[in-house]
């Protein structure tokens, strides 16, 4: 599959200007798969029926903090994403359906209650203020599919029923 990278460096030393940030670079994500669902209407109602598991940040191999968050047709190729390419994913799927929401990153804390530096971790906001977290949600899905026998084809979705 053809593809492009784009690499953007942003301040890291403000947690309001990163968040901002962050949240910024996810609207453009969700926008871009948006785009693709739409040209691409058999994608999966969801990431579980796509088969899709959740995998911890992949450093890009620099020397500086970097992550590489993929869009929706390289995310259902390799069955694996991100907690920010899980939440633009499904931020996609609910606009497409007709909910307004957005992505937002909430830094992770300590035991202290103190943010982690560059530590994040991506949720789906409704316009009303409800809050999803879409990675939590699948790996739901995901554990109540393992404990069903004999094993199901493809995991059951909350979303679709199926």
């Amino acid at each position: 599959m053809p593809r492009a990278e784009l690499r953007i460096a942003y301040p890291v030393d403000d947690l309001e200007l990163e968040a901002h940030c962050l949240d910024a670079l996810a609207e453009a994500l969700v926008v871009i798969n948006i785009g693709w669902m739409l040209e691409h209407p058999e994608a999966p109602c969801c990431l579980a029926c796509g088969g899709v598991r959740y995998e911890p940040p992949r450093l890009c191999g620099t020397p500086v903090v970097c992550q590489l968050v993929e869009a929706a047709p390289i995310i259902l190729q390799r069955r694996r994403a991100t907690c920010l390419g899980i939440a633009c994913y499904t931020a996609a799927k609910r606009r497409i359906a007709g909910t307004p929401c957005r992505v937002a990153c909430a830094p992770l804390v300590d035991d202290r209650g103190e943010a982690i530096p560059q530590a994040w971790h991506a949720l789906v906001v409704d316009a009303d203020g409800t809050v999803h977290d879409p990675t939590a949600e699948l790996e739901l899905e995901q554990r109540a599919a393992a404990r069903q026998a004999p094993a199901p084809a493809k995991p059951s979705c909350s979303t679709c029923g199926a």
